[in-house]
């Protein structure tokens, strides 16, 4: 083998063993939600935020470098004076990030955007995740955030298990809210998370 040939090879066991360390870990979260533990873990730890945007700047910072390297444009819009809301950042972060990371998975190439915006919406908050990509056949948004399901296998190399969405509905959960999905094959997609305004829950 030549020195690139197992650069390739080391890089190739370094990726999977990533995805196998993503997988534990999502397993492991899951197990938390099952039995409650997450729940429990949410009630002690949750705190009325009013810094909503800043929060969403922050998540979507870390996918900056992912989406230029796919040739993405991601942006932020933020409504100004957001109502507080009660939440668990790191969970919350957590579920938006797989929001995030989705849409950057399947909206590459020239002119493909991802935007998350937030605004109030008559006591709640809206935080969108859209893109402009190649959007999902209605057949199978009922079935978005099952465990283990997977959309567009055949478009679309999958590195993933199919429990991002589902964990991300379950984390939203938690927090009072739920995540709801609009696309239209060949022009992309929004997945909303509903949060309701502190107080008002």
């Amino acid at each position: 083998l030549s020195p690139d040939d197992i650069q390739m090879f080391l890089l190739g066991i370094k990726q999977g063993a990533d995805r196998l360390n993503r997988l534990v870990d999502d397993l492991l979260l899951l197990v938390r939600l099952d039995t409650g533990q997450m729940a429990r873990d949410f009630r002690l730890v949750a705190q009325v935020r009013r810094d909503l945007g800043e929060i969403l700047e922050r998540t979507a910072r870390q996918y900056e470098q992912q989406a230029a390297d796919c040739g993405v444009t991601l942006e932020t819009k933020v409504e100004p004076d957001l109502p507080p809301v009660r939440l668990c950042d790191p969970l919350f972060t957590d579920a938006l990030g797989r929001l995030v990371d989705n849409g950057i998975r399947f909206c590459r190439g020239e002119g493909k955007r991802v935007t998350v915006s937030a605004r109030a919406d008559d006591g709640w908050v809206e935080v969108a995740v859209s893109d402009n990509g190649m959007g999902i056949p209605a057949e199978e948004v009922p079935h978005l955030f099952e465990r283990f399901w997977q959309v567009g296998r055949e478009q679309v190399e999958q590195q993933g298990a199919g429990l991002g969405l589902a964990i991300a509905q379950e984390l939203i959960h938690l927090h009072g809210g739920e995540i709801i999905v609009e696309s239209t094959p060949g022009e992309g997609s929004t997945f909303t998370i509903r949060l309701p305004a502190a107080g008002e829950a």
